[in-house]
C-alpha cells in the first residue's frame, strides 16, 4: 500500500512538470513570434514557388523524319559500243551538260564503215531516182500505146526493186553512223560527274560503266512513315530539315510522293521529299538528314512543361499565381511538342504559371514568387 501511493505520487509530479514545462515552451514560441513580428501569422508559411507566363505561340505540328539524302537523278553511264578508250574530258566533280561527250572509244573500223554505208546508201537513193523518172516516161509512152504492157510492168517492177534497194541502204547507213556515234559517249543529262571507272588504253565492252552523272540541284529524300502518321501527310507538305554538319541551318522541302499502302514487312508508309540544293551544293548525297513534316500550324498555342501538369483521379490541373495566393485550375491537355504538353483549354494568355514548388500547394495557399 505504501509502494502504491508513493508512486501515485510519483507520477503526479511528472504530470505536472510536464504540463508546465510545455505552457513554458509554448509561451517561449509565442514571445519569439512577436519579436519576429510574426504576430500569430507565420510569414514563412508562404510556400517559394517559380511562375512562369502562359505566352501564345506559333507551333509547327509534324512527324519527325530521318534520311539519307540522295541525287534527284543519278545513272550510271554504259558503252553501247566495245573498243579501247582513246579520250577522257572529265574529271570527277566536273559540271557536264546534256550531250556532252565524256569518253570517247576507238572510231576507225567504225568510220569506214560509215564511209562505206553512206556511198551505198547515195546510189541507192540515185538508182531509186533514175527508176522513178524511167517509170515516168514509160507510163506516158504506154498511154501512147508505144511499149507493150509487158514492157511496162517490168519497168515498175524495176521501180520497186530500187526503192526496197534505197530503204536496205538507207537502213544501213543509219546503222553504221550509230556505231560511229557510239564511240562517243555522251552525258545523258546536265549534272556532275560523280565517278571515274575507266583510263585511257582501257578496253570496254558493250554495257560497261564508263561514268556516272548525278543531278543535285535538286535532292530527294525517301523516308519511312508510320501508319498513325500517314494520315496527316499529303502530298505538297512543307518539310524543314535540318543536318549536323551545318548547324543552326535549316532547309526547305516538300513532299513529292506518298504510297497508298504499307510495306508489308515494316507496315510503314513510303513518302519522297525533295528541295532545292544550293548555289553552292551545300547538300550532298549520302548525308544523314533529320527533319519535320509540317502537317497543321497553329498560332495561338499555350505549351506547360510537362512536370507543371498535375494529374490526380484522371483529372489534369495547374496552380496559377492569383494575387499572391495558389489557384488550383482544371486544364484539357492536348498533343506533345518538344517535351511540353499544350493546354487546349482552362488557361488565358498572359496568366501566371506556377512551375515549381506545386508539389507543396493546396488551392488558396499562400506563395511566395522566387523568380
Amino acid at each position: 500500500m505504501r509502494i502504491t501511493s508513493r508512486l501515485k505520487k510519483i507520477l503526479v509530479i511528472s504530470a505536472i512538470i510536464i504540463i508546465v514545462s510545455a505552457l513554458v515552451i509554448s509561451r517561449c514560441i509565442e514571445r519569439n513570434n512577436k519579436k519576429n513580428g510574426k504576430n500569430g501569422e507565420d510569414k514563412n508559411a508562404a510556400v517559394a514557388v517559380q511562375v512562369m507566363t502562359a505566352v501564345p505561340e506559333r507551333i509547327e505540328w509534324g512527324t519527325r523524319i530521318v534520311g539519307i539524302l540522295k541525287a534527284d537523278k543519278g545513272v550510271d553511264v554504259l558503252s553501247e559500243a566495245a573498243g579501247k578508250v582513246t579520250g577522257i574530258y572529265y574529271n570527277i566533280g566536273d559540271n557536264v551538260s546534256r550531250g556532252e561527250v565524256l569518253v570517247k572509244l576507238d572510231d576507225d573500223y567504225k568510220r569506214y564503215d560509215l564511209i562505206r554505208a553512206e556511198a551505198q546508201y547515195k546510189s541507192a537513193k540515185a538508182d531509186r531516182e533514175k527508176s522513178e523518172l524511167d517509170l515516168k516516161r514509160y507510163k506516158q509512152l504506154f498511154r501512147e500505146k508505144s511499149i507493150s504492157e509487158y514492157d511496162f510492168e517490168n519497168i515498175r517492177l524495176k521501180r520497186d526493186v530500187s526503192n526496197a534497194n534505197c530503204l536496205t541502204a538507207e537502213s544501213a547507213y543509219k546503222t553504221a553512223e550509230r556505231r560511229f556515234e557510239d564511240t562517243q559517249i555522251k552525258a545523258p543529262f546536265g549534272g556532275v560527274a560523280s565517278a571515274k571507272p575507266v583510263e585511257i588504253g582501257s578496253m570496254v565492252n558493250m554495257g560497261m560503266r564508263v561514268a556516272r552523272v548525278i543531278d543535285i540541284r535538286v535532292i530527294k529524300i525517301n523516308v519511312e512513315v508510320a501508319e498513325e502518321d500517314i494520315i496527316s501527310i499529303k502530298m505538297g507538305n512543307t518539310v524543314k530539315i535540318y543536318i549536323d554538319v551545318y548547324p543552326g541551318e535549316e532547309f526547305s522541302g516538300r513532299v513529292t510522293a506518298v504510297s497508298p499502302e504499307a510495306d508489308d514487312i515494316t507496315k510503314t508508309f513510303a513518302v519522297e521529299i525533295k528541295l532545292k540544293n544550293t548555289d553552292d551544293y551545300k547538300l550532298k548525297p549520302g548525308i544523314v538528314a533529320k527533319g519535320k513534316i509540317v502537317t497543321q500550324v497553329t498560332e495561338n498555342s499555350i505549351l506547360l512543361p510537362r512536370e507543371v501538369v498535375i494529374n490526380k483521379d484522371r483529372i489534369d490541373y495547374v496552380y496559377l499565381n492569383n494575387g499572391g495566393s495558389a489557384e488550383q485550375r482544371i486544364v484539357t491537355t492536348g498533343r506533345t511538342y518538344n517535351n511540353r504538353i499544350e493546354i487546349t483549354d482552362g488557361l488565358s494568355p498572359n496568366e501566371k504559371i506556377i512551375v515549381s514548388g506545386s508539389e507543396f500547394l493546396s488551392d488558396g495557399m499562400k506563395i511566395r514568387v522566387q523568380n
